[in-house]
């Protein structure tokens, strides 16, 4: 039955299906009752919500679930009530089952307050947030959800970092709202509650319980402020501190008790519990607010220097767009990145950041590719060529096709890759934890003699000298600025354990091929067997072998075939066999390309008069490609290739940097891999060696005691790559998924090897720095304790003093990594 207050209530009154009630006013609001709104996030009141905010005059619903009512606001001058009313009756009167419905709306989220739900009408999406104020590009929201929920506000302010056009922002769980200076050219007001409404409906609920750090410091804070007065002035309020206190430190009861019962070790936790629980005992609240305050500040510096680094580390490859132009049908759509298919068009203009890895089909640009390859100079992009997602285009327009989206981008790729090498701890790191957990009970032990020769205080110093609290903040910062540091010189480390042995390296192997040499040889000349096959005939099969295969050689022999207007056709099929050659059937005829281990393998003879030309190619340094068809021998492509121009020097820094043993190991001919050695000043070369075999020698240096770096091409010396000690590849940023090396290159060049070294060496440098900081303070309060020299309040501040060095020293890094963007900005702006 329906009753309602006025003359709405005969269009409704034979609707008697439905049981509530309508109050309408006419200042723009209806209040209903039905017990549809118990249940908010039921499908059946979604679906009543949905159909109506269909209606464009609404602006807000309010429901509040414990009252069975909900409260809708509207425009009073554009709308009609009745129609409204009947709106409301159809939305209740509509089944879950009915095909025809609209989809639920998501993120529907209770205040914690009043319970009630309110949502609202934002441009063309209905949400939960509200606009608290706005200004022109300041603009305050409320969401139920962000109040008291440290996590919740971590992961709107992550959301918000990674948008383009959002300059600041602040979210405050305390009040439940979000601060934003934005960009309204950038990014409209309707994609800025689109990207908050995306983010809080991806958000798990898991931490809502989670106690704020400020909070936990503030509350640390107030317990030492309040044990310095109790102690000194007012010792009544001594109970009320002890039980502060205790309180503080249930955080670290908690990882002792996680040592000894989860994870069956005897930890450092343990140490800093016994020593805070004797202080409680004893009556020392003073020094037990000390240890607990001094414990407080070690996890807000690590908290604060954590999120400091992952700010910097996303920053390195700048913001993520979350919209694109869409190109369908001659015109143009905004759309959300992360709904663009393989296959779409997209609208890139000038200044805005590519949002996707895909294919140039149409305009010219030029683009920064800086974050991915560290290249300064803008690369020109036409018709054909790739780009990735995270470079920006500085000047022009493109059309590109979408190949890979989101999380398949090169971009995204490379920051889950660092991201994952950040939880590899340092050797010297996990040294110290081990030396650390196993002191525990030598350092007990001290303890109970110096509790017999210089008391309590003294027992409860030795206690507190741990070594491993220092060491487990200041190595994993460390180890992430020499991430960052390298990531901005174009160096993708994929192993955390690469960067640190890297400068403890003394053997390094280099392919020849691609690696020491350009990557692409030329094709210098074309010699014929007989009158049989003409240069053109000879190059033409060589191409027809090669069309499919991307290696030196063959884009060597395709360049040539395209500048010779020769046109290929398909081969009908094709056996490769590795290091030697190629076989491929082509129009009734078997064509053989391949070296000169290939021709004598399947018995082709080579002329007398061919073999002498061959020995003239290797004489002088060159390459030759052996063609046959049928059997028969048609002629021999020489090619010829220069090294790199930084090559020399790379070797010679390297020598400089303690280098003692570098090797040049190739497949080609002892003649130009000699040549290429003396030219570069190696001393040892390998020549005509398989594929398969490098592996060999790779194992061959490590059986003298060596660590070997391997640097190749990612392909084919996959397994010497994966066997070295420390791979590196030139590969570049297109294959950084599947490459098998430690280390990738992302613009393929040699100089980033030292600068790479350099950062390792730093590295290494940076965490035994910080363990001497660690160890020799603790030792000496160790010491003294022992002879009655130091009691537990000089103990606290020597450790944590000790701890707080060796955390700043783990910052270096990231200071370096701050000098750089500075100088390339500076550099820039110049």
């Amino acid at each position: 039955m329906i009753t309602v207050n006025n003359e709405l209530a005969e269009p409704l009154v034979r609707q008697k299906s439905a049981k509530l009630k309508i109050r309408s006013s006419s200042d723009g609001f209806i209040c209903v009752k039905s017990p549809v709104f118990k249940r908010p996030k039921s499908l059946r009141c979604q679906l009543f919500v949905q159909r109506l905010f269909s209606l464009d005059g609404i602006t807000s619903a309010d429901i509040t679930p414990h009252r069975s009512a909900c409260r809708i606001s509207y425009d009073a001058l554009a709308m009609d009530t009745t129609s409204i009313c009947a709106e409301i009756q159809k939305g209740l009167d509509t089944s879950p089952s009915d095909p025809t419905h609209p989809p639920p709306i998501r993120g529907i989220h209770s205040d914690p307050t009043t319970k009630s739900i309110t949502l609202r009408r934002l441009g063309k999406i209905i949400s939960c947030w509200k606009i608290m104020h706005q200004l022109p590009g300041r603009i305050r929201f409320r969401h139920p959800l962000l109040l008291h929920n440290f996590p919740c506000c971590q992961h709107i302010e992550k959301a918000l970092f990674n948008t383009v056009g959002v300059n600041k922002y602040k979210a405050n769980p305390t009040t439940g709202t979000v601060l934003i200076l934005f960009d309204e050219e950038k990014v409209p007001l309707d994609q800025l509650v689109r990207v908050l409404e995306n983010s809080i409906s991806l958000l798990k609920r898991n931490g809502r319980n989670m106690v704020m750090p400020q909070l936990v410091f503030a509350a640390n804070t107030t317990s030492l402020l309040l044990s310095i007065l109790s102690t000194s002035f007012f010792t009544v309020l001594l109970p009320l501190n002890a039980a502060l206190v205790f309180y503080t430190a249930i955080p670290s009861l908690k990882g002792a008790l996680r040592c000894i019962f989860k994870e069956k070790r005897v930890g450092v936790d343990i140490l800093d519990s016994v020593v805070t629980m004797s202080c409680l005992l004893t009556g020392e609240v003073f020094a037990a607010a000390l240890m607990v305050w001094c414990l407080s500040i070690g996890k807000t510096i690590m908290d604060k220097t954590a999120g400091h680094s992952q700010r910097l580390l996303t920053d390195a490859f700048g913001k993520q767009p979350v919209f694109a132009w869409l190109r369908k049908n001659g015109q143009e759509t905004q759309v959300p990145v992360n709904s663009l298919q393989r296959g779409d068009i997209i609208v890139v203009n000038t200044g805005e950041t590519i949002p996707v890895d895909g294919e140039v089909v149409y305009g010219e640009a030029m683009v920064d590719q800086h974050a991915l390859t560290g290249e300064s100079a803008p690369v020109e992009k036409t018709p054909g060529d790739p780009c990735s997602g995270s470079t920006v285009l500085m000047a022009g327009l493109l059309h590109i096709r979408v190949n890979e989206t989101g999380e398949n981008t090169v971009a995204a790729k490379i920051i889950k890759i660092i991201t994952q090498s950040v939880n590899y701890k340092v050797r010297v790191q996990s040294i110290g934890e081990k030396i650390a957990d196993k002191a525990v009970i030598p350092t007990l032990g001290l303890a109970i003699l110096g509790y017999f020769t210089a008391g309590h205080s003294s027992a409860m110093a030795i206690i507190n000298s741990d070594f491993g609290t220092g060491i487990r903040v200041a190595a994993p910062t460390a180890l992430l600025a020499s991430l960052i540091v390298a990531a901005k010189k174009g160096v993708l480390v994929k192993k955390g354990s690469a960067l640190e042995y890297l400068s403890q390296v003394k053997t390094f192997i280099f392919d020849k091929t691609g690696t020491l040499t350009q990557e692409v040889p030329e094709v210098r000349e074309i010699i014929c067997s007989n009158g049989k096959f003409s240069p053109r005939d000879v190059l033409f099969y060589a191409a027809i072998a090669e069309q499919k295969f991307t290696h030196p050689i063959a884009r060597a022999i395709l360049k040539k075939a395209e500048k010779d207007n020769i046109r290929l056709e398909t081969k009908d099929n094709t056996k490769y066999n590795i290091g030697f050659g190629v076989e491929v059937k082509y129009n009734g005829n078997i064509i053989k390309v391949g070296s000169h281990k290939y021709m004598a393998k399947e018995n082709i003879n080579i002329p007398t008069s061919i073999h002498k030309e061959i020995k003239q190619i290797h004489r002088k340094g060159g390459s030759a490609v052996m063609v046959a068809v049928d059997d028969y021998f048609a002629g021999v492509i020489e090619l010829e290739s220069s090294h790199r121009a930084e090559a020399y020097d790379v070797i010679q820094g390297l020598r400089f940097r303690g280098v003692e043993d570098i090797v040049l190991i190739s497949g080609d001919h002892e003649a130009p891999t000699k040549a290429l050695a003396g030219k570069l000043g190696i001393d040892q070369y390998y020549s005509e060696i398989l594929p398969a075999d490098k592996q060999q020698y790779v194992k061959k240096f490590q059986s003298k005691g060596h660590s070997v770096a391997m640097v190749g091409d990612g392909i084919n010396d996959a397994p010497a790559l994966s066997t070295a000690d420390v791979s590196i590849s030139l590969r570049g940023a297109s294959d950084i998924a599947v490459d098998v090396a430690d280390v990738v290159l992302m613009d393929g060049d040699l100089r980033k090897i030292t600068s790479l070294y350099d950062v390792s060496d730093n590295l290494r440098r940076n965490v035994r720095r910080s363990m001497a900081f660690i160890a020799i303070p603790n030792s000496f309060c160790i010491l003294g304790a022992l002879g009655g020299f130091f009691g537990l309040t000089a103990s606290l501040i020597m450790n944590n003093g000790a701890n707080f060095l060796a955390t700043l020293n783990g910052t270096l890094p990231l200071g370096m990594a701050l000098n750089d963007e500075e100088e390339d900005i500076c550099g820039k702006k110049s």
